[in-house]
C-alpha cells in the first residue's frame, strides 16, 4: 500500500499491512478521504524490495483523527 504522508502532495510512504482485518479497516477511511494516523515501524529486510529499498514499513495500527 502506498499512502501520502504529511500535508504536502509530494511525500509518499510504501507500507506493508500483513493483517487482513487492518487492511480492510484502512481501505474504508481512504475511500471516504478521512484523515488517519498510521502507526508503523521501519524494519530492515534481508532483500531489496520492488522499490530498491533494503527496509520496509510495517503498519501496526490505524486510527481516525477527529
Amino acid at each position: 500500500m502506498t499512502i501520502q504522508v504529511g500535508t504536502g502532495g509530494s511525500k509518499f510512504r510504501h507500507s506493508v499491512i500483513d493483517d487482513h482485518d487492518l487492511y480492510d479497516f484502512a481501505i474504508t477511511p481512504l475511500k471516504n478521504a478521512t484523515i488517519v494516523k498510521v502507526h508503523y515501524s521501519d524494519r530492515l529486510a534481508f532483500f531489496t524490495n520492488f522499490y530498491g529499498l533494503g527496509s520496509r514499513s510495517v503498519v501496526s495500527e490505524i486510527e481516525a483523527v477527529d
